[in-house]
Order: C-alpha cells, then sequence, then structure tokens
C-alpha cells in the first residue's frame, strides 16, 4: 500500500481498529444506499441510450452527406449538442423535430450525471408533442412515456435517414444545398 505520509503499517492498523465500528456503521450505510442504486428501475434508461445513440449514428450520417466540403465531420468527434446545431436549418423538413430531439439529449445527460434520475412526463414533452402531430393526422391514439420515445426516435432516424438518401440521389455532390433546389424545382 502506499503510505504518503509516511505512516507506519502497525499505526494504521491500530487507528483503524479503534474507529471499526464507525467504519462497520458507514459500511453498512454504503450498503443501503449502494442497494437503493441497483434497484432504481434502469430499464427506461436503457431505453433512452439506446435512442440516443441511434438517433445520433443517423444524424452523423446526414451530416456528412448534407456538408461534402466538410469530409472530418465524423472525425472532428463533436458532441451530440454541436451536431444538433448543425442539423439545425430552418429549411429542413425534421425541423419540427428537433426540439423532442434537444429534449432526448437533455434526458440523455440526465441520466449520465445522476444516477437516481427518474424520467418523467415532463422530461418527455417535447417527444410526445412531435409524436402528436403524426398519430393525431393519423387518428391513432398518442403514446406516452417510452412508447413515445421509441417512436420518436424511429421517425426522427427515418428523417435523417430519408433526407441523406435524397441528398445522395439529389444533391449533385452539393449536398444540402443540392436537395434543397431539387425540392424548389418545379421540373
Amino acid at each position: 500500500m502506499i503510505n504518503p505520509y509516511n505512516i507506519s503499517q502497525p499505526l494504521i492498523v491500530r487507528k483503524l481498529l479503534q474507529d471499526a465500528p464507525n467504519i462497520e456503521t458507514d459500511f453498512e450505510q454504503f450498503k443501503q444506499q449502494y442497494r437503493q442504486l441497483l434497484e432504481i428501475d434502469h430499464a427506461s434508461k436503457a431505453v433512452v441510450l439506446q435512442s440516443h445513440l441511434v438517433v445520433e449514428y443517423y444524424m452523423t450520417q446526414y451530416l456528412h452527406a448534407a456538408n461534402p466540403a466538410s469530409p472530418k465531420i465524423g472525425t472532428a468527434k463533436l458532441t451530440f449538442a454541436q451536431k444538433l446545431e448543425l442539423v439545425d436549418h430552418p429549411q429542413a423538413n425534421f425541423q419540427f423535430l428537433l426540439d423532442g430531439v434537444r429534449a432526448l439529449n437533455t434526458i440523455r445527460n440526465k441520466i449520465a450525471h445522476r444516477l437516481d434520475f427518474v424520467l418523467s412526463a415532463q422530461d418527455l414533452a417535447p417527444i410526445v408533442a412531435a409524436v402528436e402531430i403524426w398519430h393525431t393526422a393519423a387518428k391513432k391514439p398518442i403514446p406516452q412515456g417510452l412508447d413515445a420515445l421509441t417512436i420518436f426516435s424511429e421517425v426522427v432516424c427515418a428523417f435523417f435517414h430519408g433526407d441523406t438518401q435524397g441528398i445522395k440521389r439529389h444533391g449533385n455532390g452539393t449536398g444540402l444545398p443540392g436537395l434543397l433546389n431539387w425540392w424548389k424545382d418545379d421540373k
């Protein structure tokens, strides 16, 4: 054992033995807290983390296609929030989903920094609002909770993927501007 204070081993052992009742009490408190942390329902966190990772994958694919003049986008080690700022274009057809994507990132950050975080309806509100648009139009019930998050993630990824493929087909090597020009073209 490293001994930065140059204290003899017998003295350390003697001090630990003197403090044994307190150490035992501390350990029992630790075990109780540890068990409580293990008993938290982490299944919802797994869904959030999985959704976040998959959305980021498709967002990155979109950024590659939308910005062909910036080939290092994939290696720039951008954060999710930075990528989100880059995809936030006023003419993007997925603009109505971006508040939900921001909420997903906020939830992911809360999970990463707070073991005791519990997902609430308020956390999911922007996500549910985006899903509500589609479900209302289709006259389908509006999902809540993790169901809404799962559906939302799929819709977001479908938009990123669809625009990525559209850019590849119609962007003429110019990325998003090429796709926007193709959308405007009345031919």
